[in-house]
């Protein structure tokens, strides 16, 4: 054991998400007194008791922090003992804590800690403009976010600086054309507006205002948000807000999304969508790769699955497509959807042994907490998307991506650099 890290105290409590729905946060304290604290927003129906938070507080005590790999397995093994859903995101939390307080313990930077001394990049911001679908306050629009890539940004200080100067552009054009700019869950603008076209033009002009070239300067992002358009009996995406403002039923099929998703590309500098098609349709997403893959990044996002009684920490998986079965061109991860800051590494690990790009995603319940950006940071993501640069829980991760700049460009005496490709 690495002397002074013993986890000598663990202190689980209740909080609240940026949505005023329930979230936990973990205290850590080591041996040598480092500390480290981290909160998760619960997902709906969570079963989190006050009884489960103990058990996984007593689980880990006495534990060497540094030995991440040794922790999470403890705690996996607990929670699958007692139900995993039962222990909500205070399995997360403990994770996040760990982490935070062994790099404590050792003077290290979170980021450093997670991922080595190497010099790293700093992931591309894919800040939300427009919100809609759950993250939309029940307005017309039915995908859920419309971002923009500042592609053409030599820092991740320049990138963001671009994004924020689009969206305060964005709020005096909608504000011009007499829309109001209260903004949604993730922090974009919520105005009614026809269809996805007319909000991907808003944003352009947005952009032009603002001295940018699209698709030079900056480019696109969709959040389709697919899953929650689909009807699992009909096998149709349903675009119930598209519908209501063109008083015609608005459906599409598996090939109406492709054709929907060529469309908005020849119209719009567009070059990345997350979760384009239901996460059931493989075929889909092969296809939809297949044809679109050149033109966009197609993005799925990935839970981790416990596969079936097999411990995850001794199971060999040797592709993505033998975790989700989704076929496309790059990985979406978040910390919740890990589970645990080991599986979430791995779930990075593999992304790139695949071939494919990584971007760090957004969760919809959202904290201040801004683990995700030394996250990002550690594992070389080439984008992430932690919505617009509005409320506190979405721009914390931007900002402490803004000091690990600085504390790259101070510890290498170079500029940090940023992943600047398009795809």
């Amino acid at each position: 054991m690495t002397e002074g890290l013993e986890i000598i105290e663990v202190t689980g409590r209740r909080l609240f998400d940026s949505e005023g729905l329930p979230a936990v946060e973990a205290e850590v304290e080591l041996e040598n007194g480092a500390r480290g604290r981290a909160m998760v927003a619960l997902c709906e129906n969570s079963g989190n008791t006050d009884q489960m938070m103990e058990v996984l507080s007593e689980c880990v005590l006495f534990e060497d922090a540094s030995d991440q790999r040794g922790v999470d397995k403890i705690l996996e093994e607990t929670a699958s003992s007692v139900g995993t859903a039962k222990c909500g995101g205070f399995l997360t939390a403990v994770s996040m804590a760990v982490s935070r307080a062994a790099a404590a313990g050792l003077g290290m930077p979170l980021y450093r800690y997670l991922g080595g001394t190497a010099p790293g990049r700093l992931p591309v911001p894919m800040m939300t403009m427009i919100s809609g679908g759950r993250y939309g306050r029940n307005n017309s629009l039915d995908m859920e976010s419309y971002m923009v890539v500042p592609v053409g940004a030599a820092s991740f200080r320049e990138g963001a600086a671009r994004c924020m100067e689009v969206y305060q552009a964005l709020k005096r054009l909608l504000t011009i054309s007499g829309y109001q700019t209260g903004v949604g869950e993730d922090g974009g603008f919520v105005p009614d507006l026809r269809n996805s076209e007319e909000a991907l033009e808003y944003v352009m002009k947005a952009m032009t205002l603002c001295g940018c070239e699209p698709g030079k300067d900056m480019c696109m992002a969709i959040g389709a948000g697919a899953g929650a358009l689909y009807h699992e009996g009909t096998g149709f995406y349903q675009f119930k807000g598209e519908s209501r403002m063109t008083g015609v039923p608005v459906e599409r099929d598996r090939n109406d999304m492709m054709a929907f998703y060529i469309r908005l590309m020849d119209g719009f500098p567009v070059c990345a969508v997350f979760d384009g098609l239901a996460e059931s349709d493989a075929e889909g997403w092969g296809l939809l790769t297949k044809i679109l893959g050149n033109r966009a990044v197609f993005i799925g996002q990935h839970q981790y699955r416990e596969p079936g009684g097999i411990n995850p920490y001794e199971r060999d998986w040797t592709g993505l497509s033998d975790w989700n079965g989704v076929e496309e061109n790059a990985a979406g991860i978040s910390l919740c959807g890990a589970k645990s800051v080991t599986a979430a590494m791995e779930m990075a690990e593999l992304a790139k042994k695949n071939g494919l790009k990584l971007a760090v995603s957004q969760g919809y319940g959202e904290t201040e907490d801004p683990y995700a950006a030394d996250f990002a940071a550690a594992v070389n993501a080439d984008w992430i998307r932690a919505g617009a640069p509005c409320r506190s829980e979405r721009t914390s991760k931007y900002n402490e991506l803004l000091r690990i700049e600085e504390w790259m460009s101070g510890y290498h005496s170079l500029p940090a650099s940023i992943c600047c490709d398009k795809m």
